[in-house]
């Protein structure tokens, strides 16, 4: 073969070579625009007006809270939201509530003496019944398949149809405590996503912004306690402790102290989206977001397209 034909040889393979790697890049872009286009027609499809509305609604208010703080000075939740509805772009028809993550319990932060406590405040829990619910916390949790005395593990679960438990790593969404044996009883009649959370790194609560659930789960507090705060906070900001001191009872205030959130800042809120209604919603579209220390963005740490709301 002479060296033209190598030549030629050597030009007609780099040619294929570049087509085809051409053609692989086409096949890419157009398989890529057909899931793009395909995504953009199903969701335009699926979506009815108001689920694209409440999509509207949260955009609005994750910018409104950044523009917000922006302005400086104490973070007013309330005026916020007055802000962000009085835009003339916000969507007729529905409504938003913004609660601090440092409203509700951590479930990261608290200790089994806080779990114990928390469980010896409920009157439908049996007191015999909570070591053993205290070891079945704990095997769901940690890294073995060691069943405790009174605990349960991978058998347990599986007599009762449920594969793959316990997870055997922390919990990661409230929900997960009701899988836990004994737990759904305990907590039957609470929202344990509106009193718990596995987000951020506080200790105790927010008594300026905890609901009504969240304060009676909190051990020494009282319905009279409660009632007294609901109403003070309106007023007054009931996130300082010196404030609580003032306003509770002596007694009430030193069971409850250990449970004051501490000062730790967090950037953490749940959105909720609903209805507007005179009457409180039992459900809303809800997302909890992280926005980042400089208040520039946020990140969305977790959906919930319909959750129980609590009684915020």
């Amino acid at each position: 073969m002479t060296r033209k034909a190598h030549r030629q040889g050597g030009f007609v393979l780099v040619a294929v070579l570049w087509m085809s790697a051409l053609l692989i890049a086409f096949l890419a872009l157009i398989s890529q625009n057909a899931r793009t286009n395909a995504g953009v027609a199903m969701a335009i499809t699926a979506n009815r007006v108001d689920d694209l509305a409440i999509q509207s609604a949260i955009a609005m208010i994750r910018k409104g809270l950044i523009d917000w703080k922006k302005l400086g000075g104490e973070f007013d939740i309330g005026a916020a939201r007055e802000a962000i509805l009085n835009q003339p772009e916000w969507p007729q028809g529905l409504d938003f509530a913004i609660i601090p993550n440092r409203s509700k319990f951590n479930l990261k932060t608290l200790s089994l003496a806080d779990v114990r406590s928390i469980l010896e405040h409920r009157e439908n829990v049996d007191p015999g019944d909570i070591d053993g619910l205290l070891q079945a916390f704990t095997d769901w949790v940690d890294a073995d398949d060691n069943e405790m005395p009174q605990g349960a593990e991978r058998s347990y679960y599986e007599e009762l149809g449920m594969n793959n438990m316990p997870a055997n790593i922390f919990f990661k969404v409230p929900t997960e405590l009701l899988y836990v044996r004994g737990f759904d009883e305990a907590f039957n009649d609470i929202d344990v996503d509106g009193v718990f959370t596995v987000y951020g790194n506080h200790k105790g609560v927010d008594f300026g912004s905890a609901s009504r659930k969240t304060l009676l789960l909190i051990p020494g507090m009282t319905e009279a306690a409660v009632e007294l705060i609901l109403e003070s906070r309106k007023t007054i900001d009931l996130s300082k402790k010196s404030e609580l001191a003032l306003l509770l009872d002596a007694a009430v205030f030193i069971e409850v102290q250990p449970w004051i959130a501490d000062d730790l800042e967090d950037f953490i809120y749940t959105i909720a989206v609903f209805p507007k209604s005179p009457y409180p919603p039992e459900y809303a579209y809800q997302e909890d977001v992280e926005f980042d220390p400089f208040w520039i963005g946020a990140e969305t740490l977790n959906v919930k397209p319909l959750a129980r709301f609590g009684d915020y």
